[in-house]
């Protein structure tokens, strides 16, 4: 009776989380990973020393760095580089919660750990300033 139960304990342990509870620890971790890392790195940014403090004041997982869909009117002006950082890393993080040795997708884009990934826009928006060239 007690190898059963530790079966059942070592299978429950090891098996991959479903779909609902990637998206649920994927939606706290994605947003405390804006706040302490991301949203600093792009509001540092900022010229001026008053707009990187008003940037930073909202680098909290229920402002700039809350996952919000691709909607306009839900995003901060300014922020559309950081909202799109967020959103992919936020799919990244539940393909690799749920899949973390890739043997399901078979995709090879999704093997940088998703704190790692960054997606063009944001590679842009920190760009130091001076070296920001017109488009």
């Amino acid at each position: 009776m007690l190898v059963v139960w530790l079966v059942a304990v070592v299978k429950a342990a090891t098996r991959e989380p479903d779909i609902t509870e990637a998206v649920r620890t994927c939606e706290r971790d994605v947003p405390a990973y804006c706040a302490s890392n991301t949203c600093p790195q792009f509001c540092g940014t900022f010229v001026g020393t008053a707009n990187k403090k008003r940037c930073s004041a909202d680098c909290v997982a229920t402002k700039r760095c809350a996952v919000k869909a691709n909607v306009a009117s839900q995003n901060i002006p300014g922020n559309e580089a950081l909202d799109a950082q967020n959103r992919e890393q936020l799919i990244r993080c539940i393909a690799q919660t749920r899949d973390p040795n890739f043997t399901k997708t078979g995709m090879t884009r999704e093997d940088t750990p998703w704190r790692l990934v960054q997606t063009p826009s944001f590679k842009k928006a920190i760009q130091p300033p001076r070296s920001r060239r017109p488009s």
